[in-house]
């Protein structure tokens, strides 16, 4: 067996700039640094990993590391990363994203790497309802790059769709569910939650529901603000929170104003302070169109929020219906309306599935489960004959 080295030289590499893929790196980095490890980082020159304070790892921006398909700008990422792989004798290379996983993965054959090459999809582009043409075409390309190194699912729902898709192989596919840490803003949320609270119902203020996402068709924003739109009929001192920012921006506020939540609906944008916008939340919306793993919605769990989430992807794998929260389908405002009703006018209820869906976080989707589970495969890939 080939010896264990002490410390680990680890390269990640992740396309997106925010988001749950890069609040999942900086949680790993920091864990393995605690651990001992070397670890490098690669990304955009704008990424939230980029900050100068970061003292888990070092920080190397890739200009060229685009989210969106482009041949120039992609050729020139790959030739980055080929020399990357070169510069050091690194003992893991993580690629996060398919964009960054399918550069990624040529990159090592090329650069003849000898490090274990591990690769996380942050949920399959082709597993999205995105159109036939697009999904065949991400589809083809994961079969391809899928002939290298080891794979690590977010959740059992995209395990089984890459099985399905054919792009996994034997021996060489690993479910690491996703992990968030929210303690530090905690005892804040419960007092400001509890304070606008008279006894068990009786609200002190227009109840507030909000959501956290990225302003794109698949989370399901405008579904949002369908649902939001059916909510004011009957709640009329409803008001919306939407935290967040995407390409998708303007076509939801227009939309917004068109169903008449202008003075009612808020667009937050990007936020540092997520703790403090749950705190404000009555209930939290996720109504996503297809998720694998939301870090959103573990937040909202973790802050004692009651949940109303659709039942798409790997969702029903953190909430259990009726128990951690209200799972509804996807498209369907008025079921979605409907759940969030019936939790403002029972807050008994919604405190209760809100405690069990803060114990299902404590017990399952910390973020050093799967910081250990992905450390130990790293070192068992590592050892790897």
């Amino acid at each position: 067996m080939t010896p264990l080295p002490s410390s680990l030289k680890v390269l990640e590499v992740v396309q997106p700039e925010s988001g749950g893929a890069a609040i999942h790196v900086a949680y790993l980095c920091a864990h393995l640094s605690r651990r001992g490890h070397d670890v490098t980082v690669v990304g955009p020159p704008t990424s939230i990993l980029a900050s100068p304070d970061v003292s888990d790892y070092r920080y190397h921006a890739l200009p060229n590391l685009v989210r969106e398909p482009d041949p120039v700008e992609d050729l020139l990422a790959l030739k980055d990363m080929i020399g990357l792989l070169r510069s050091s004798d690194w003992d893991v290379v993580h690629f996060h994203s398919s964009k960054a996983g399918f550069l990624g993965r040529i990159a090592a054959v090329v650069s003849r790497t000898k490090a274990a090459v591990v690769y996380t999809p942050h949920c399959f582009a082709f597993l999205a309802n995105m159109g036939s043409a697009p999904t065949v075409a991400y589809r083809v390309l994961e079969r391809f790059a899928g002939r290298v190194g080891d794979t690590i699912l977010v959740s059992r729902w995209e395990y089984l769709g890459g099985w399905e898709a054919s792009v996994l192989r034997a021996r060489r596919a690993w479910i690491v569910p996703n992990g968030i840490a929210m303690d530090g803003a905690l005892a804040e949320a419960r007092a400001q939650l509890s304070d606008r609270r008279d006894g068990a119902s009786r609200r002190l203020e227009a109840p507030t529901i909000g959501t956290v996402t990225r302003l794109q068709r698949a989370k399901g924003v405008d579904v949002f603000l369908e649902m939001a739109a059916k909510i004011r009929e009957r709640v009329h001192d409803a008001r919306f929170v939407i935290v967040g920012d995407g390409p998708d921006e303007d076509v939801l506020q227009s939309q917004a104003e068109r169903l008449g939540l202008a003075d009612s609906c808020k667009f937050v944008g990007h936020s540092n302070d997520v703790a403090g916008h749950l705190a404000r939340f009555d209930v939290f919306v996720l109504s996503s169109r297809y998720e694998s793993h939301p870090l959103a919605l573990l937040e909202a769990m973790a802050a004692r929020l009651p949940v109303v989430a659709t039942a798409v992807g790997g969702v029903p794998e953190i909430v259990r219906n009726g128990i951690d929260g209200v799972l509804v389908p996807p498209n369907d405002p008025a079921a979605a309306a409907h759940a969030v009703q019936r939790l403002l006018n029972d807050w008994e209820r919604a405190s209760r599935l809100a405690a069990s869906g803060r114990r299902r976080y404590e017990r399952a989707f910390t973020p050093g489960p799967s910081a250990r589970d992905t450390e130990h495969l790293y070192l068992r890939l590592v050892a790897r004959p």
